[in-house]
């Protein structure tokens, strides 16, 4: 018996459904449709964080996975599927999108973020800003398609987003290039150190998951959390 399922460690339940799958012991007929969505989506996904783990293509990996699962799954799948990317879209935040455009390879691409980086710096922010998570195109096939930036009237025509719950916020440049000379990416892509996807994420998703089991209130959530991070 596999057990119940932590969502921390799905990479272990993926590859017993693989085992199963191949071991030809298994008359189900659901399995071909897991099998399919851990190969063509998940660990294609996974590999590709792997080999490009900088921030700067985070946004990148988000189209690739919505492209993977348009490709991939079935029209019944889609929707299921996409509403769990939707629920973890931060890295469709414009934010996000003008790193992975900086980080691109094809200099029209790198052109149009620097334009629109010098845009945002007309109208410097002001104290902390908010993070949105966005409202996701599952429709996009380049990365700045994801979350279409648009000039709002109601807004004094500022790039904005359509967020998920907040309706549309101001864009904002990201804390990265702030202070930097922006046209230094014009010649070649941006590459930071800085990893879009870390082994402590899997440990406080895996804390968080214990303490929801045995707490019932937030707080109570939240400081356990904490405890058990230390």
């Amino acid at each position: 018996m596999i057990g119940p399922l932590n969502h921390a460690r799905w990479f272990t339940t993926a590859s017993r459904i693989l085992r199963l799958y191949v071991s030809g012991t298994c008359q189900e007929k659901e399995l071909p449709r897991f099998v399919n969505y851990i190969v063509n989506v998940y660990l294609k996904t996974y590999l590709e964080i792997k080999t490009r783990n900088s921030i700067s293509f985070g946004a990148c990996h988000l189209l690739s996975e919505i492209i993977a699962i348009r490709d991939h799954c079935s029209e019944d799948e889609k929707p299921i599927l996409l509403k769990c990317v939707q629920n973890n879209s931060y890295f469709g935040n414009p934010e996000a999108i003008l790193l992975a455009m900086l980080g691109d390879d094809r200099s029209w691409v790198r052109d149009k973020a620097v334009d629109l980086i010098t845009e945002l710096r007309r109208f410097p922010g002001r104290g902390v800003r908010t993070f949105y998570k966005p409202s996701i195109n599952s429709k996009a096939t380049e990365v700045w398609e994801l979350c279409p930036m648009k000039r709002r009237k109601e807004l004094s025509k500022r790039l904005s987003f359509q967020t998920e719950r907040n309706g549309w916020q101001l864009v904002t440049e990201p804390p990265v290039t702030v202070g930097t000379d922006v046209e230094q990416w014009r010649l070649e892509p941006l590459r930071l150190n800085y990893p879009c996807h870390s082994q402590t994420i899997e440990h406080a998703v895996q804390t968080t998951s214990q303490s929801v089991k045995h707490s019932t209130s937030y707080e109570n959530q939240l400081g356990e959390s904490l405890l058990d991070s230390r």
